[in-house]
């Protein structure tokens, strides 16, 4: 899909099981180190409920950089996995749930009732996010959705064709912004998650009401970045956002 990013088709042992997983959950997908170590990692399907035989997921292989010199370990090992070899899968699993119309579960507990869902994602955590998107939308559930996703240039945008598609379902409820940080050639929206970029895209009627809701999902500083912005914008944590100490 980009440089560093791959899709990953696997066949289910069973040609007519869905992935059954809820939207904003996810697997544990385990694979050995080069020491012979099994380790794990949660990935989201972007594949929707209704194919069988196989789940599709959207992963980002982290090679050395000079920002990360060993690069990432998981990706690294499950790159180097074959094809027709088999992997183990855990789940669904997740502390948070989307049961459409405006109904979420968080880590065992219902939150009020939404009508207004913000879309905080970074990278490859776009996948949990649409998600949600793809069961309100296409559920028909009268939320409505906002998508902010931020990648480092416009190559590294994931999921173009899912979000596309969303919007093409539903413009009334359905409105995204693509959002770059290392890219000067961009147009468009540029830099972190702050105050003022949330108040310009989602406006007033997102204010901190039981009504509104942000998922964050992304790499750890950007989680803790955007929930902290949050946070002192007066949005209440395990109401308007969801926050695991």
């Amino acid at each position: 899909m980009t440089h560093d990013t791959y899709e990953f088709e696997f066949k289910h042992p069973n040609a007519n099981q869905s992935h059954g997983c809820w939207a904003g959950g996810h697997y544990m997908i385990y694979v050995n180190d080069a020491d012979g170590n099994e380790i794990t990692h949660p990935y989201s399907p972007v594949s929707t409920l209704d194919v069988l035989g196989s789940q599709t997921y959207v992963i980002k292989i982290y090679r050395p950089h000079k920002d990360f010199p060993n690069g990432g370990k998981f990706t690294q090992a499950l790159e180097k996995v074959n094809v027709g070899e088999s992997l183990k899968f855990k789940g669904p699993v997740g502390y948070i749930k989307y049961h459409g119309n405006g109904e979420f579960i968080w880590n065992g507990v219902a939150l009020p009732r939404k009508s207004k869902i913000g879309l905080l994602l970074g990278g490859t955590g776009v996948t949990p996010g649409l998600s949600m998107a793809s069961a309100s939308i296409l559920g028909k559930d009268g939320c409505d959705v906002k998508l902010l996703n931020f990648n480092k240039t416009k190559d590294d945008i994931l999921c173009q064709d899912i979000i596309d598609g969303l919007k093409s379902r539903n413009a009334k409820k359905f409105e995204y912004k693509n959002v770059l940080t290392r890219d000067p050639t961009w147009n468009g929206l540029k830099g972190r998650f702050s105050a003022d970029m949330a108040k310009d895209f989602f406006g007033t009627s997102w204010a901190p009401e039981d009504h509104v809701f942000f998922f964050v999902c992304g790499p750890p500083a950007f989680d803790t970045h955007c929930k902290k912005v949050l946070a002192d914008m007066g949005y209440v944590k395990n109401i308007h956002f969801a926050w695991k100490e």
